[in-house]
């Protein structure tokens, strides 16, 4: 069974992957969790991923076409594994929502390759959309940046057309939605986990 998780950054979705690992773990479920849609993991391999940055006239392009590269054949590997569950720490959607929070096409900013890249992505059995206002997400968020008062409109703007797009997508795609806030306050993030818990059905 391929989960995957959507959010914002800052909307708690690796809090909640690892919450779920450790479910999962106790019910002797065999997993992997593969991490996409940014540069922010931490495995060995996109760490030397990394590296290559350096050595490109196009870094960003460079970095996230080897990280979408990378997650497609861990998920293939995973996925022949016979592993009970594959969790994805965000999908192509996450690219998706991207383009559009900057009102651009993907052709305009992906190569052929990462396109054809997105297009063999497995479709997910389930899909759970982490939902937060913007301003509450950057409160959560651990090790957030020192950002200007300008910056953090600019990242809170940025974010709310993103959310906008994952809900388009949740409505198309019978996606579930986890609020993780109510009326502007914070939900306690293990009501969180057991909500996910009941939507998962283990």
């Amino acid at each position: 069974m391929i989960i995957a998780f959507e959010g914002i950054g800052g909307s708690g979705k690796t809090e909640q992957i690892n919450k779920l690992a450790h479910f999962l773990n106790s019910k002797r479920k065999t997993f992997i969790i593969l991490k996409g849609g940014g540069t922010g993991g931490n495995t060995k391999d996109l760490q030397e991923l990394k590296s290559k940055i350096d050595k490109s006239g196009d870094p960003e392009n460079l970095l996230l076409g080897e990280t979408i590269k990378h997650q497609l054949v861990e998920l293939n590997k995973a996925k022949a594994s016979k592993i009970d569950f594959i969790i994805l720490d965000r999908t192509p959607f996450t690219y998706y929502a991207s383009a559009e929070s900057k009102d651009l096409k993907l052709k305009e900013i992906f190569s052929k390759e990462m396109m054809e890249d997105l297009k063999k992505f497995p479709s997910a059995d389930l899909v759970l959309f982490l939902n937060i206002t913007p301003k509450n997400a950057h409160k959560l968020m651990e090790h957030k940046e020192v950002l200007s008062r300008g910056d953090l409109r600019a990242t809170i703007e940025r974010d709310e057309y993103k959310n906008k797009a994952y809900k388009k997508y949740a409505k198309n795609y019978d996606w579930i939605i986890i609020d993780v806030d109510k009326n502007k306050s914070i939900r306690d993030k293990n009501s969180i986990h057991e909500e996910i818990i009941a939507k998962v059905n283990i």
